[in-house]
């Protein structure tokens, strides 16, 4: 016995065949007591091998009760019939609750040709005991007893072909030949990937903003005209030079290869305040026009001020 749908073995090492014979008529003979407890089979005729149902249905209100939950007690079948049953294979088993009855499922078939009973099964639950019906099934062949002629010899079937599996393998195989043969005829693919992968692989910079770099350049500058010896480039040059490094990282003009009537055009309005201008003015008639004033004092010194004042 077993709760749910499934059955002990350890009666079957204690209990004589004899006992299960008389325990089989017994519950044919009083199987009509079972009130309460109904059977249904899903065909009732079937091929040899073919699969069926029976379903046992007990209402919970039989059992004596108001409501079945998941902690009451779970009534004991005992289907040892069934399991020992030499004409009846049981394939699948199974115990479940449907709103207010309790059902057992079997899924059964026979190899035995003719009628054969499904035995009934016993339920028990407290005081109450109940035993279902006899079912008969009829195991049906598909030739007729005396047909006896041979069937014409069909060969071995062919094992089914994956044609879509195919497919795409060709179609995988025939990219990967297209993608060796246009690496070997065009090489240059090599230098492209390498260049891909250093621009994935490169660490972002960061650009220093644009006052931040004249601030700095600015400071660099100031610090040149305490020196006494003259070094490259001149300080008006490197004066100019900071300058339109600045208009070029504000504006990403190239501002470093224009002249100052090109700066003053192609800037956008507003770009280069008036009080510069003149500064790029006077350095280019300092470095064009011959003059021979003091470049450190007269144009770069104030020039620095001036930027100072304008710019940051």
């Amino acid at each position: 016995m077993i709760t749910f749908a499934a059955s002990s073995n350890s009666l079957k090492a204690v209990v004589p065949p004899v006992f299960k014979t008389i325990a089989f008529t017994l519950l044919l003979v009083t199987s009509a007591w079972g009130d309460g407890l109904t059977s249904t089979v899903s065909k009732n005729s079937i091929a040899l091998g073919e699969r069926t149902r029976i379903e046992f249905h007990l209402p919970v209100a039989a059992l004596g009760l108001a409501k079945y939950d998941d902690e009451s007690e779970l009534p004991v079948l005992n289907d040892d019939l069934i399991m020992d049953s030499k004409h009846i294979v049981v394939l699948e088993r199974d115990f479940t609750r449907e709103k207010d009855t309790l059902v057992w499922r079997f899924d059964i078939t026979s190899y035995q040709k003719g009628k054969v009973i499904v035995p009934p099964v016993e339920i028990r639950f407290g005081p109450h005991t109940f035993s279902s019906e006899a079912v008969p099934l009829d195991v049906l062949v598909t030739r007729a007893p005396n047909d006896k002629a041979l069937r014409a010899d069909f060969g071995e079937s062919a094992y089914p072909i994956n044609w879509a599996m195919w497919i795409k393998l060709a179609l995988l195989a025939l990219a990967a030949g297209a993608a060796v043969y246009y690496m070997r005829k065009y090489p240059g693919w090599r230098t492209w990937w390498v260049r891909l992968k250093q621009r994935a692989t490169a660490p972002r910079v960061v650009e220093e903003a644009p006052e931040s770099w004249l601030r700095r350049e600015l400071q660099r500058l100031r610090g040149r005209l305490t020196e006494t010896s003259e070094k490259r480039p001149p300080l008006v040059d490197d004066f100019t030079l900071i300058l339109r490094g600045f208009f070029r990282r504000k504006t990403a003009q190239p501002a470093e290869s224009w002249t100052t009537a090109e700066l003053k055009k192609k800037l956008p309005e507003g770009t280069v305040p008036g009080d510069v201008l003149p500064l790029l003015t006077r350095a280019d008639q300092w470095k064009f026009g011959g003059q021979k004033d003091d470049a450190k004092a007269q144009i770069v010194q104030p020039g620095i001020e001036t930027a100072e004042r304008a710019l940051l």
